[in-house]
């Protein structure tokens, strides 16, 4: 999952089966923590409307991912986006709070205004 100042994009080529998803934060309308198999906490799931729902799983920390991917929408919402600094800046620092070592996060995307989850 790749994440930007108002959108989040999803790339997966699993065994030749491609997958690609956009996701405009101004069209969402709701961001979850989610479970697999009803028992493993490693989900985030993802509404569109009132019909549309997509989940995603299998983040190294789901938490700080969610944390992350609801600040950059709410600040769409409140049509306060964060820069391509600030949001880089937020992800380190959510995830550095978030790391059980306590280490910092590895990669410099500072040239970057996207943001890989």
């Amino acid at each position: 999952m790749y994440v930007t100042a108002e959108a989040f994009f999803f790339h997966s080529n699993v065994f030749g089966y491609e997958t690609n998803l956009t996701f405009n934060c101004a069209e969402i309308t709701a961001i979850h923590k989610a479970k697999t198999a009803l028992v493993f906490p490693n989900a985030i799931e993802i509404h569109i409307g009132d019909d549309s729902k997509y989940g995603f799983s299998s983040f190294i920390s789901r938490d700080a991912s969610y944390h992350v991917l609801f600040k950059v929408w709410q600040n769409v919402l409140l049509k306060n986006p964060l820069s391509a600094q600030d949001l880089l800046q937020y992800a380190k620092q959510t995830w550095r709070d978030d790391s059980r070592e306590g280490e910092p996060v590895e990669k410099d995307a500072s040239e970057f205004d996207i943001i890989e989850l």
